[in-house]
């Protein structure tokens, strides 16, 4: 109630109060398993067809939330892909009888690997690929790096805090949907808002293009190829090497926006000797070269592909 209170405080849900019913478990009688495991077959209980028949009570029913998902299950979603199966083929069908959306609050696992594309939110999703391979669409959300979420909240003006800065995406669907990554910025009251276009409109370059010479920077440190700001062994003369969408940029765009990576801390100029020459490679933060570990290949790295 009183997150509810913070995030709607011009009382707004008061207006129309049989239209948003909110039930803490707590206040229910406690937990409320909708699924359970009986000898390896699953079924639902007996509360799951008490729910039931209360949405199909309510006329011109719009959205179910289930959160988190964890605390409805008596069977192992986790890690067994037939659970989760099971569990997305009742709620496909309570979706399809009641004419409602059904969403599905769930947790992403701790890894060592720092989540940056939505291809890494997928896999650190917690639990089986089942769980996410059965929803309609799945959208994941993960904290953005220290040194970008300072890097936005300097742009935007507001203090930086912990988990200020969240990134967002859809990782998966069945239909088409627009994938590129949301910056969402956390107001005082808790509530996170969509800033994307105002923090792209105050930077140089995309946010695809960033992420994109983040990647090549990152793998082309990492195999010992590392590239400089500028000069012969800059990213202009050696556009070739990078992804498609940032090889027909110009000079001073490819150039701003490493800048503008190395002054928000994303990208750093690491000082190494090549040829008895100490140069400044760009390298990520935790890189090879930007730790003083970094060695240069031999011979010549090939170009990506087209």
């Amino acid at each position: 109630h009183r997150r509810l209170a913070v995030i709607d405080h011009q009382n707004r849900r008061h207006r129309n109060p049989t239209r948003l019913r909110v039930v803490p478990l707590p206040d229910a009688g406690g937990p409320m398993p909708l699924i359970e495991e009986t000898s390896g077959e699953y079924r639902t209980t007996p509360a799951y067809d008490d729910l039931r028949r209360q949405l199909l009570a309510i006329a011109n029913l719009r959205l179910f939330v289930i959160d988190p998902l964890q605390a409805f299950m008596l069977a192992d979603v986790n890690s067994d892909p037939a659970a989760g199966q099971f569990m997305w083929s009742v709620l496909s069908s309570l979706a399809a009888d009641t004419g409602a959306t059904v969403v599905v609050c769930h947790h992403m696992k701790k890894t060592d690997k720092k989540v940056s594309t939505p291809a890494d939110a997928r896999e650190a999703v917690r639990g089986s690929t089942a769980l996410i391979d059965g929803a309609r669409a799945a959208y994941a959300f993960w904290p953005a790096d220290d040194a970008e979420a300072q890097a936005i909240c300097r742009l935007m003006n507001v203090s930086f805090q912990p988990d200020r800065v969240i990134k967002g995406a859809i990782v998966k669907t069945n239909d088409g949907a627009d994938r590129s990554i949301a910056t969402l910025i956390r107001e005082d009251n808790g509530l996170l808002r969509d800033k994307s276009d105002e923090v792209n409109n105050r930077r140089p370059g995309g946010e695809h293009d960033r992420l994109g010479l983040i990647e090549d920077v990152r793998r082309a440190a990492s195999e010992g190829f590392p590239f400089t700001k500028t000069g012969q062994t800059g990213l202009y003369l050696r556009r070739s090497e990078l992804s498609e969408t940032l090889r027909g940029h110009s000079r001073n765009k490819l150039e701003g926006i490493a800048a503008m990576l190395v002054d928000d801390r994303v990208l750093v100029q690491a000082v190494a000797k090549k040829a008895g020459r100490a140069m400044k490679w760009l390298d990520i933060p935790d890189g090879p070269f930007a730790r003083g570990e970094g060695e240069f290949a031999v011979g010549a790295r090939p170009s990506k592909k087209m």
